[in-house]
């Protein structure tokens, strides 16, 4: 706004200038140099767009870092869904090896042995079918931890830029 109205004032006074009566132009002209007559008007206009050029610079800066932290943000939430995804199918395949390996077990003591063995090899299915889910589930969080604690090492230092053009 301040550019529009320094260049209006500029435009103003060039025209207070060029009607003033031909007669007086024609002998100020002789002693006057035109460029110092507008040169306030210049300089100043100027630095009004110096000064607006380094704004929208800025905001420039600001708007492309906002979009690069968004995309990173989103990106991660994306990455943290897909391996929730694929978590839960593979706690799926150990919940149905698991369930298919007890009912052939339970299939084969129910033709096999008496009311009693069957019992006593239920309760020795249950607890392993109870191991088997506590392994799996162990050995999941375990590879997790080593992943982050890879990905901790291996990540480089982030730097960060400023308008400058300089790494802080």
């Amino acid at each position: 706004m301040r550019l529009y109205a320094r260049i209006f004032s500029y435009l103003s006074n060039f025209m207070a200038w060029y009607t003033d009566r031909s007669r007086s132009r024609f002998l100020k002209s002789f002693n006057e140099n035109i460029y110092n007559t507008f040169q306030d008007d210049l300089v100043q206009n100027k630095q009004i767009s110096s000064l607006l050029c380094q704004q929208i610079q800025l905001h420039m800066f600001a708007d492309v870092r906002i979009s690069k932290l968004l995309s990173e943000d989103t990106s991660g939430n994306i990455k943290y869904l897909i391996k929730l995804h694929e978590d839960e199918e593979r706690q799926s395949r150990v919940r149905d090896r698991a369930y298919a390996d007890f009912l052939q077990a339970m299939l084969h003591c129910q033709f096999q042995k008496s009311r009693d063995e069957i019992k006593e090899c239920l309760q020795s299915m249950m607890a392993e079918y109870e191991e088997k889910v506590r392994r799996e589930i162990a050995g999941a969080a375990i590879t997790s931890l080593l992943k982050q604690q890879v990905s901790r090492e291996t990540l480089p230092s982030t730097m960060v830029f400023h308008p400058t053009g300089k790494p802080r």
